[in-house]
């Protein structure tokens, strides 16, 4: 009976779906990418971006590729993030929207982090720190720093690793985001202990990681932070 029923309810299903706003479409999008069901959430990502390209909403366009591009980077299509990325990228521009372009090259940089790409990562976090600075917002400041801090890690440059977690870790406390001040100290802790070797350091800096990530109840993190203090 079920079966029987199956293909009369998905009908019904991509009927009521196509009467969502571009809104309701990436909401939706999401749920479905959660479950798994990812050919039924590429369908309606894409679904959104038409509707808002035939809706001539601009601003639901860059949304709704950037939905694509980080739904393609997390299938690890990144050909296909790229591309829609640098869709949303070029309505931006034609905008002018800064927000749209320091979101996005922050989503540029962590798909490029993805691949392993850190000099093409560094390139868009630098870009996004631009736009962050002149629109003031701290906290994605705080996120691009900190990743900006984790690329110049992995290139092994580490007087500009530990001079953008810092930047990270200033901005964290000024706004009392405590897990991301927590993150920034533990990832401190990291680069003194594999990076600098200054073990008495990294453990100043994994006992106040710990502690913050025990204060927000992030027991996972707090559990690795008191590993490294037990080496």
């Amino acid at each position: 009976m079920r079966r029987l029923f199956a293909p009369m309810l998905r009908r019904i299903f991509w009927i009521l779906v196509d009467r969502l706003s571009v809104e309701g479409l990436l909401v939706l999008g999401e749920r479905l990418q959660k479950k798994g069901e990812w050919a039924e959430a590429e369908r309606v990502l894409l679904h959104a971006e038409n509707k808002a390209g035939e809706e001539d909403d601009m601003d639901g366009q860059i949304l709704a590729t950037i939905h694509l591009g980080r739904f393609y980077r997390d299938h690890g299509d990144f050909p296909q993030s790229h591309e829609f990325l640098g869709q949303a990228l070029e309505l931006a521009n034609r905008l002018d929207n800064r927000q749209w372009q320091g979101l996005i090259h922050h989503q540029l940089g962590t798909t490029h982090v993805m691949q392993h790409q850190y000099p093409h990562a560094i390139a868009h976090y630098r870009k996004s720190i631009v736009v962050e600075e002149k629109l003031k917002d701290d906290e994605a400041l705080a996120a691009s720093y900190g990743n900006l801090g984790i690329c110049y890690q992995r290139e092994r440059n580490v007087r500009e690793a530990v001079n953008c977690h810092r930047k990270s870790l200033n901005i964290s406390e000024r706004i009392g985001d405590r897990h991301s001040t927590a993150e920034q100290y533990f990832n401190l802790g990291m680069l003194y202990l594999e990076s600098i070797g200054d073990k008495l350091e990294a453990r100043v800096h994994f006992e106040k990681a710990r502690a913050l990530f025990e204060m927000v109840g992030d027991t996972h993190y707090a559990e690795q932070a008191a590993r490294r203090l037990q080496e």
